[in-house]
């Protein structure tokens, strides 16, 4: 008996064994161990608590310096109609993000240490890329013009993405479902703009466009997560901790923005690197040497 059990026990262990090791050497084991190698679950931490504190202060400064007396709410009720939010939620939001008018003026000190924050944040991003499509990343030098670029590029995108979205939501039947494709294809456009400005072209468009629409999918994941989760989120813990609950909620929705930023490069530096017919087949991994600053990959 005790030997039947110590059988049976082997076969199970062997099992497992084989079922860990079954993606090993595949296109998806690939992006699981490159994506733990290359620490991208910190980096999007440092990427999501970096652009809470870039880009929101900008925003805000903007509707401040350029909104009318009457739009004072605008970024909150944006929000609020965003998640549907209402009750002690929406209170809340309103009261972190209400500006004080156009009247106020501009805090000049404060949105420049805001700009220097999105300015390091763009270098962060841009050494996350290197990271990911092993090429040198760019030196403070060459990055300057191109963190600034890259700020306003994200702005913008983000403006069109919103403008195009409100529209999607009022339309109805083909339009509205070509108009979410329009969505996708400008979040992959602006994803091929950003990391070619900020690689400086050391990866072909073809496989940045791979990029490109496989971050877009991640982002409309997000998206639709964002909707069925953040609402009832946001409510209950604007409700037990206040400001700081709604804070929390929008942080971890930043994470997740910032974590598809990077899986998605992830994803098509690994499956452009392979022949399609070797995704599903295990294969011997590349080997890497550092050389200076920059990575090589021994082709297979």
């Amino acid at each position: 008996m005790t030997e039947l059990g110590g059988r049976v026990g082997q076969a199970v262990a062997g099992r497992v064994r084989s079922w860990l090791s079954w993606g090993q050497g595949t296109v998806l084991g690939d992006v699981v161990a490159r994506f733990f190698q290359a620490e991208m679950l910190d980096r999007s931490f440092v990427l999501a608590a970096q652009a809470f504190v870039a880009f929101l202060p900008i925003v805000l400064i903007l509707t401040s310096a350029f909104a009318s007396d009457n739009q004072q709410n605008a970024i909150a009720d944006q929000i609020n109609y965003r998640f549907g939010l209402a009750g002690a939620a929406a209170t809340v939001v309103q009261t972190l993000f209400t500006t004080p008018g156009v009247n106020t003026g501009v805090y000049w000190l404060g949105l420049l240490i805001t700009l220097f924050s999105a300015f390091s944040l763009s270098k962060r991003v841009g050494r996350a890329y290197a990271s990911i499509w092993r090429v040198s990343p760019l030196n403070t030098r060459m990055m300057w013009w191109r963190g600034l670029a890259w700020i306003a590029v994200e702005l913008g995108f983000s403006f069109v993405v919103t403008q195009l979205r409100d529209v999607a939501h009022q339309a109805a039947g083909v339009v509205s479902v070509g108009l979410f494709l329009l969505v996708l294809l400008t979040w992959g456009a602006g994803d091929v703009v950003t990391q070619n400005l900020l690689l400086r072209g050391q990866i072909p468009l073809s496989r940045l466009w791979v990029s490109g629409l496989v971050t877009a999918v991640l982002r409309a994941g997000v998206a639709v997560w964002s909707v069925a989760y953040l609402p009832a989120s946001l409510s209950r813990q604007a409700i037990q901790y206040g400001p700081v609950g709604v804070v929390f909620a929008l942080f971890t929705l930043l994470l997740a923005l910032a974590v598809v930023t990077l899986l998605g490069p992830l994803v098509a530096a690994t499956v452009t690197e392979r022949d399609w017919r070797t995704w599903f087949r295990s294969v011997p991994t590349p080997v890497t040497a550092s050389v200076g600053e920059q990575r090589v990959v021994e082709p297979m």
